[in-house]
């Protein structure tokens, strides 16, 4: 699978909206956050878009638990995926993906909070906007 962009994630949550399709409040949310930038959040959600495809390249085995969960609420890490995430990131460092995407490890672990593996101490931090956009691709990549 190739890593794609933010515009396709923002593609694919407009259809979700535009169709009211099952994920429609959280894509409704993601796109507030994201391009929205209703809560200047919108580097938190393309850090997500990101990183979380990469999660489910290496470790495609959880996709279909992600997608059978709740879809109007984010998904929070717990279990073997939140120890698989923490294994998976913390040796990632520095920019991937093509260029003009602007994925970024570091700025990812500046926005998340230590219980996703980030630096970030006292209030959610991106927590909210990874956890959307991993319920969110989870069913994108199907």
């Amino acid at each position: 699978m190739a890593l794609k962009s933010r515009q396709w994630f923002q593609d694919k949550c407009h259809n979700e909206v535009r169709y009211d399709r099952s994920l429609a409040d959280l894509a409704n949310r993601a796109m507030e956050l994201g391009p929205g930038n209703v809560d200047n959040t919108t580097g938190h959600i393309l850090q997500a878009v990101g990183a979380v495809q990469e999660f489910f390249e290496a470790h495609p085995e959880h996709l279909k638990p992600v997608q059978g969960s709740d879809p109007k609420i984010p998904f929070a890490l717990q279990g073997q995926i939140l120890e698989d995430w923490l294994e998976f990131f913390a040796p990632r460092h520095g920019k991937y993906g093509r260029g003009e995407f602007g994925y970024n490890w570091d700025t990812l672990r500046n926005i998340l909070t230590r219980k996703y593996g980030g630096k970030t101490t006292g209030g959610g931090g991106g927590d909210n906007e990874f956890e959307i956009a991993f319920r969110l691709i989870a069913s994108f990549l199907d």
